[in-house]
């Protein structure tokens, strides 16, 4: 049973990942590569009945970091066309906020305590260490790590 982190790190055609939540609910992370198209799809799934209670689709993230907070919400780490972090309503499946990282390379990426996003990363030519707001996405700090 996973219920903090996965790691999807393949490109085979029907990979699932699936963290049970803190009421025993299923999210479950799939993709599908068709012939034409390679779609991502999330859902919550009931863990009691087995019943569906919602779906949502995503961009075509590459090896993403899954993570559930205290409330059950998702933070996704990936990147699509440039590194984003997003979080995503446990309860509805909605997005809540997205932050694109367009000249940063993330290297790692953890939640703290509180649910906050905290990233490794290069940025303009330096390694830095960058925490982010669960709540709203707004970066709270950032520190520059010489070695």
């Amino acid at each position: 049973m996973i219920t903090g982190l996965a790691l999807i790190l393949s490109t085979c055609n029907a990979l699932a990942v699936e963290i049970i939540d803190t009421q025993g609910n299923v999210i479950y992370f799939t993709h599908d590569i068709s012939l034409f198209e390679e779609s991502w799809y999330v859902y919550k799934i009931d863990g009691k009945t087995g019943s569906i209670l919602w779906k949502t689709s995503m961009p075509t993230p590459t090896s993403p970091a899954i993570f559930l907070d205290k409330k059950n919400n998702i933070i996704l780490a990936g990147k699509y066309e440039f590194p984003y972090l997003r979080k995503y309503s446990g309860a509805t499946g909605q997005m809540i906020w997205e932050i694109d990282l367009q000249d940063v390379y993330m290297l790692d990426t953890q939640l703290d305590k509180n649910g906050n996003p905290i990233i490794s990363a290069y940025l303009e030519g330096a390694r830095q260490v960058i925490k982010f707001d669960g709540v709203t996405g707004k970066k709270i700090w950032s520190q520059e790590i010489e070695y």
